[in-house]
């Protein structure tokens, strides 16, 4: 008798009176049952939603021999959350994954003989998943949105998924798309705290995760706005242009508006009549327009400010400036002075726009020779210049015109000036020579006299008596009376006379 049996007592057994006896005799196998080993739970728990998972419960039956228990057929019970599940038996258990199954965990027990195992350790399901996002504006879910310019807009993108996505907000779309804001988790918020016209476009909000590529959903936000000048595109303002028959100016005014405006509702405000032709063209954008307006420029009347307006309101002005030749000068009269210059005046005419200056040129050997640059004054205002000394008597030709950064007005007609020879001062030359001349001959004589003077006095004192006090009384008399006389001071005033400066006037006509 065999008592408190183990596994290791199983096996076979024989008796007889000798061990080949036995072994012919034949005997009896003892086997030893016990329940089976602990289950381990194999499979695949990351499964995508509404896909199957496979979960293998594993286990061997434990009794004794060996031989024996490799014919033990085993049973299993699969657990739920620690609940049995019903009509579960196999070995495997299969399911279609849900969402759901994230709260799950699963364990199996394995049965022989009606011996049970111990349960198994729990394994969870993992599904995985990405839904599509859900957007909100202003806390109201939605798929497209218009709102009025100014209105602050807070966008949400809600994204469900496991793992934890990784969510972007982008405008646009094809080669033109802008990544807004990028949030890992299930929330992306975005913040516009005051809609503009160029905030109209579309919206794409994308979730992915490592499971997946993206799952996207686009939406449009349609902001109003009342058309105004488009400030992220250059506007040129200011035009120059000539003027004339067959002149026009095409001008160009960027427009943001939402809606598209209507192009009845545009007028222009112009110094003359309206531009003969406006069109609207569509941007890249639905907000982007660009007006286009060709002006005629008939004539200097034409130069100014032209408004744009929209339902009577200005959107944008622009400005037409003259660029051409100037004018050439007129009303140029020649003034002959005596010293051989000449005094030109003028009257300056439209500049074309532009700085002027004037340029006075004299012609040399056939050649013309600038001789003075002139600063303009003003339209309508006189401006001259003096130049000189000429050639008497030789016919000098000027020509002059005036000039801005753009080219220069055609000639006058050439201005001949011949300048006469200075008869006033030939007849002055003389005079003065007549003059010293006269002084001249005026001194000698009166030298001579007072020579004649000095001898005849010297002759008077040496024949007179020396005790002849008559004559030495009276010859003192006389020269203190000389005497007197020397020491007095006269004042005389000279004034001289000159013959003013004579102008006879030449008009080129």
């Amino acid at each position: 008798m065999i008592r408190n049996t183990t596994l290791e007592d199983a096996g076979y057994y024989a008796g007889g009176v000798s061990s080949d006896a036995a072994w012919m005799e034949g005997g009896v196998v003892l086997i030893v049952l016990d329940k089976p080993s602990k289950p381990k739970v194999n499979g695949d728990t990351d499964k995508m939603i509404n896909t199957y998972a496979a979960l293998t419960c594993s286990s061997n039956s434990t009794s004794a021999p060996d031989y024996y228990s490799k014919l033990v057929t085993l049973s299993y019970t699969w657990f739920v959350n620690d609940t049995k599940m019903n009509g579960e038996t196999d070995e495997t258990l299969r399911f279609q994954v849900t969402r759901a199954h994230k709260y799950n965990r699963y364990s199996c027990e394995a049965t022989a003989m009606e011996l049970e195992s111990y349960r198994s350790d729990t394994v969870q399901i993992n599904p995985l998943y990405l839904e599509k996002p859900i957007i909100f504006i202003n806390d109201v879910m939605t798929s497209d949105w218009e709102e009025k310019q100014h209105t602050p807009l807070q966008i949400s993108c809600y994204v469900d998924g496991n793992p934890h996505p990784t969510i972007r907000l982008i405008r646009g779309q094809g080669t033109s798309k802008i990544l807004l804001e990028e949030q890992v988790d299930k929330w992306l918020n975005y913040a516009i705290e005051s809609s503009q016209c160029y905030d109209s476009d579309n919206y794409i909000c994308a979730g992915s995760s490592s499971a997946f590529n993206s799952s996207t959903n686009m939406f449009k936000i349609n902001v109003l706005c009342k058309p105004r000048i488009d400030d992220s595109v250059y506007f040129k303002t200011i035009y120059g242009s000539k003027s004339g028959s067959n002149i026009t100016v095409n001008v160009t005014v960027p427009l943001v508006a939402n809606p598209a405006p209507e192009l009845s509702n545009f007028t222009w405000v112009s110094p003359e009549s309206q531009p003969n032709s406006t069109i609207i063209l569509q941007g890249d954008v639905i907000y982007k327009h660009r007006i286009e307006s060709t002006v005629e420029m008939y004539d200097r009347n034409h130069f100014g400010n032209y408004a744009l307006m929209y339902n009577g309101n200005i959107v944008a002005t622009i400005t037409i400036i003259p660029e051409d030749k100037p004018c050439p000068p007129v009303n140029i009269t020649v003034y002959y002075m005596t010293n051989g210059y000449i005094n030109l005046t003028w009257i300056s005419e439209f500049d074309g726009g532009l700085e002027q200056l004037f340029i006075l040129s004299l012609e040399e050997e056939a050649n013309w020779r600038v001789v003075a640059n002139i600063t303009d004054p003003g339209e309508g205002k006189v401006a001259h210049v003096e130049f000189g000394p000429l050639t008497p008597g030789e016919e000098h030709v000027f020509q002059l015109q005036s000039c801005n950064r753009i080219n220069c007005s055609s000639f006058v007609d050439d201005i001949r000036v011949t300048v006469k020879g200075d008869e006033f001062a030939e007849t002055s030359l003389t005079v003065v020579f007549v003059i010293c001349f006269s002084v001249i001959g005026l001194v000698l004589i009166m030298a001579g006299i007072f020579v004649c003077f000095k001898i005849t006095r010297g002759s008077f004192r040496q024949t007179g008596k020396p005790g002849d006090k008559n004559i030495d009384t009276k010859s003192h008399g006389m020269t203190q009376h000389y005497d007197d006389l020397h020491g007095t001071a006269r004042e005389v005033a000279y004034t001289a006379l000159g013959q003013s400066e004579m102008e006879t006037t030449y008009e080129d006509m």
